[in-house]
């Protein structure tokens, strides 16, 4: 340990503090961000929720450390850490790879391109699981270095904690699947360049396979002694056979198309661009040249596997599970930085993996610091409704939310950051009801009820015609008269 980080110090502090960098509005500032909302109202339901979608591991974590209730401020400090130490076991895992000339750059580029990537800031805004999300990340990292010493020729019995650690981590979050066989692919790549080692690739299959199969046989023995049957919110989410094939082929062809030229908030370098510079390097290498399977094995790493679950799917999958793609760009940078001798290439490199990692940096700073805004924000919305709704929240009534608060301080929005309680989910029956009531109780704002599935279509119909008959003028908050009270409701018009 001391000689790991004598020899990483500078690496280790490099990627400690650039990662500070663009968390430091989320580790400095209170903010709620959606779910947290429910874990804090209604912790016993969200905790049956995970289990009932395959999420045993978070419930686990969350039971086994106590850490329910949630402090905010403890969570988010913790993730960080927790999450950072898992960058730094990545250093050793690069360490333990073949290297034809030092690394400490390429592997600098790619520790700060993980901590950095607005992919993960995405999905660490959740701070309802966090800890739990960075605790399976650092699973995972643990896992592979001792993955990597079992296929080097250590015991059988290493692999056995490798595999719990790689189950655990299934069990936290379906994202790490095709993470971790991202991982496994560049790790065969690197080791076995031009070679077909079946030994080997018969022990990276049965750490992933049993892994599998035990998160399986986990996830049912969690729902049988809980008593909790499964949902239909992961089969809810594939498209094959709901719709035209060719509509599902042209969105998806879409989705993958946008990462490989780089669009968008959380992309920020051409996925592409990186696959053509890797496959210039590659092409180097003149073991590689005619080798049909070292390239079909490429392929899949680069090309298919950080999309499989939008391609099975057949809907482009939310950013904040897109955890393979940060992965590939780091691994794909710090590639061809190790392999390849051209200058022009090297010096390229850089500069895009500079640009990459100032960029992230910002973008995620952008997002946490808009994120942050939108929470003062949704904040004075909900205690200026509080004094309005005078005369109004007595009535024990459900209260109905219809359209969408647009926040006015957000300079970036990204997926889930910098969304409005006030807007979140207002496409579905019930519009922003749910969030914005359960919101407004962590702030101790006295809200009996919310609109529910069952009356929302009929007290929606029956605003209409109220509306269209001139018997009410609703006007749109936050203008006087924007709360309307009915015999079964009461609506807030956003």
């Amino acid at each position: 340990m001391k000689k790991f980080i004598k020899e990483n110090k500078w690496q280790l502090i490099t990627a400690f503090v650039i990662g500070l960098l663009a968390y430091i509005i989320k580790l400095s500032t209170y903010s709620i961000s959606i779910d947290t909302e429910i874990l804090i109202n209604d912790p016993k339901y969200q905790i049956n929720s995970w289990i009932s979608i395959n999420r045993w591991g978070l419930t686990m974590t969350k039971e086994l450390f106590h850490l329910i209730p949630i402090n905010i401020y403890l969570t988010n400090i913790c993730a960080f850490i927790i999450f950072f130490i898992s960058v730094a076991v990545w250093f050793a895992n690069l360490d333990r790879l073949p290297k034809k000339k030092d690394n400490k750059i390429a592997k600098l580029i790619f520790g700060l391109v993980i901590i950095t990537t607005p992919i993960l800031a995405e999905q660490f805004y959740f701070s309802l699981q966090s800890v739990e999300i960075a605790l399976a990340f650092l699973g995972i990292s643990i896992a592979v270095y001792l993955q990597s010493k079992w296929i080097d020729g250590s015991k059988f019995w290493v692999m056995i904690p490798a595999i719990l650690l790689v189950t655990y981590s299934f069990g936290c979050y379906q994202a790490f699947i095709p993470l971790f066989i991202t991982i496994c692919l560049f790790d065969y790549i690197c080791r076995y360049e031009g070679k077909i080692e079946i030994k080997r690739i018969i022990k990276y299959l049965s750490i992933f396979v049993i892994s599998f199969i035990l998160n399986i046989i986990i996830d049912k023995l969690f729902k049988y002694f809980k008593g909790i049957d499964g949902t239909n919110y992961l089969s809810n989410q594939i498209f094959w056979g709901t719709e035209r094939k060719l509509f599902t082929i042209d969105r998806i062809v879409r989705s993958v198309w946008g990462s490989f030229i780089g669009t968008g908030v959380h992309e920020t370098v051409s996925y592409g661009f990186l696959f053509i510079l890797m496959t210039l390097v590659l092409n180097e290498n003149k073991n590689l040249k005619n080798n049909k399977f070292f390239y079909l094995v490429y392929i899949v790493f680069f090309a298919v596997i950080p999309f499989i679950t939008t391609i099975i799917k057949g809907f482009p999958e939310v950013a904040r599970a897109k955890f393979a793609i940060p992965f590939v760009t780091g691994f794909a940078l710090y590639y061809i930085l190790l392999n390849s001798d051209r200058k022009e290439i090297l010096n390229m490199t850089k500069i895009v993996a500079v640009y990459v990692i100032i960029v992230q940096t910002v973008t995620t700073f952008m997002l946490f610091y808009s994120d942050y805004n939108r929470y003062k924000e949704d904040v004075e919305v909900a205690k200026k409704i509080e004094r309005d709704f005078e005369g109004h929240n007595s009535a024990r009534k459900p209260i109905f939310f219809i359209g969408k608060y647009k926040s006015k301080n957000v300079k970036l929005k990204g997926e889930a950051l910098g969304e409005s309680f006030f807007a979140h989910d207002s496409n579905t029956v019930v519009g922003c009801s749910f969030r914005a009531v359960t919101f407004m109780r962590t702030l101790g704002i006295e809200v009996n009820f919310f609109m529910t599935p069952e009356l929302a279509p009929k007290a929606r119909e029956e605003l209409s015609q109220k509306i269209k008959n001139h018997e009410v003028d609703l006007k749109k908050y936050p203008e006087e008269g924007y709360i309307a009270e009915f015999d079964d409701y009461i609506v807030v018009n956003f």
